[in-house]
């Protein structure tokens, strides 16, 4: 019966007699009668999308909410756009509704911390040689280490939520770009900024002592859960970013 039903709505608006006072009336936009007027044509790719009676159609409507209804089920008065599979490109229905807000921008974003970690990055290796002096003696010395702020974010999470939810794949990739920047916001992150880490250390010798010290670099990761909610849905994407890092100090005897 849906075969059916989309085969008669394809000849309906496939049918130039009717076709044309339609889109007088209805004030379509160029993009949409450029598809009824290619028999269900893609207006960026031109791929036929609408679907044949041996083929599924290749194309997502959406209602004003950016909720995904069928093609059977469109009309003038329920759909807000449309979107092809085969490309993502994305177009109003009629000229005389306000232009559709892609749905990222009708997203909140909350950034929720919570744990915490440690990963060792490398290590060096000092000596302070003291071995032939029959008095202590302090060793002052700076260490330093360049890091950089990585992050990353799970978007394969990012499309299975959104795919959930109802939102095209045009949608989709538009949602991921906006939360990468949420984050880069709060985190002040920049993709050529580096920061050098730098720490004076006092190390005490004793007399006729070699000491090794070792210094064990580790970066902090932060994770946390970007929340992303609208009208319907509220997304949960984890990601995680480095917010610093660190060292552990550890000395030892040359000779043991």
């Amino acid at each position: 019966m849906k075969q059916k039903g989309l085969i008669e709505t394809l000849s309906f608006w496939t049918n130039k007699a009717l076709l044309f006072p339609a889109i007088k009336i209805f004030s379509f936009t160029d993009d949409h009668q450029k598809y009824l007027l290619t028999s269900g044509r893609c207006p960026s790719c031109s791929e036929t999308i609408s679907g044949t009676p041996f083929l599924k159609p290749k194309i997502a409507v959406y209602t004003k909410n950016g909720k995904k209804i069928s093609l059977i089920r469109s009309n003038v008065f329920n759909t807000e756009y449309f979107e092809c599979l085969k490309c993502s490109f994305q177009w109003n229905m009629c000229a005389n509704k306000i232009k559709t807000t892609l749905v990222q921008d009708k997203l909140k974003f909350k950034i929720t911390e919570t744990d915490r970690s440690e990963e060792a990055i490398g290590e060096e290796r000092r000596i302070i040689d003291n071995a032939k002096s029959s008095a202590s003696c302090v060793r002052k010395f700076l260490v330093s280490q360049e890091w950089s702020q990585a992050y990353s974010i799970e978007h394969n999470h990012l499309k299975k939520a959104s795919a959930k939810a109802g939102l095209g794949q045009a949608n989709i990739a538009n949602i991921a770009l906006a939360t990468e920047n949420s984050l880069q916001k709060k985190y002040v992150i920049s993709n050529e900024s580096k920061t050098i880490y730098s720490e004076e250390i006092e190390i005490e010798v004793p007399a006729f002592k070699k000491l090794v010290v070792v210094i064990q670099w580790k970066r902090i990761w932060q994770y946390g859960i970007i929340l992303l909610q609208n009208e319907h849905e509220d997304l949960q994407i984890p990601y995680k970013v480095v917010v610093g890092i660190t060292f552990d100090q550890l000395q030892y005897d040359a000779e043991s």
